[in-house]
């Protein structure tokens, strides 16, 4: 119950962050140079952010599943490995 809670959380705060940067993305690019060229390549980037804030938003939360479930594993193979040795 706590993963789907926090994959919530995860894709809420991806669909959010991504949403903004891809509507303002022909603005953000005058924070680094106010020439027209730089600023359209801000904004054809852009899209690539906004898919690499998706990723790393669920790549996150996917990472602490699997190390808890690695971490269970580990731990059920050491008492198997000490209830062998009695």
């Amino acid at each position: 119950m706590a993963v789907w809670a926090i994959m919530v959380i995860a894709i809420t705060e991806a669909i959010i962050i991504s949403t903004a940067l891809f509507f303002c993305r022909h603005i953000m690019g005058y924070a680094f140079s106010s020439e027209k060229e730089i600023v359209n390549y801000v904004a054809d980037m852009a899209p690539f952010i906004c898919l690499s804030v998706i990723m790393d938003c669920l790549q996150s939360v996917l990472s602490g599943k699997r190390r808890s479930f690695f971490s269970f594993i580990d731990l059920l193979g050491q008492e198997i490995y000490f209830i062998t040795l009695i």
